[in-house]
């Protein structure tokens, strides 16, 4: 009985990393989106301010 409960809940721990861990995945790569972006506008202004 123990080991069918410790079962249940690594495989309900499983899901709840997996889903973290897709979670974290995206908002990693939306953060990298929104600094490349920063970075191109930063690039953009100094141009434009030299200019």
């Amino acid at each position: 009985m123990r080991i069918a409960v410790l079962l249940g809940q690594e495989s309900v721990l499983k899901k709840v990393t997996d889903k973290w861990y897709v979670v974290g995945g995206f908002w990693k790569g939306w953060l990298k989106g929104v600094q490349s972006e920063i970075r191109c506008l930063e690039q953009a202004r100094k141009t434009f301010v030299e200019d």
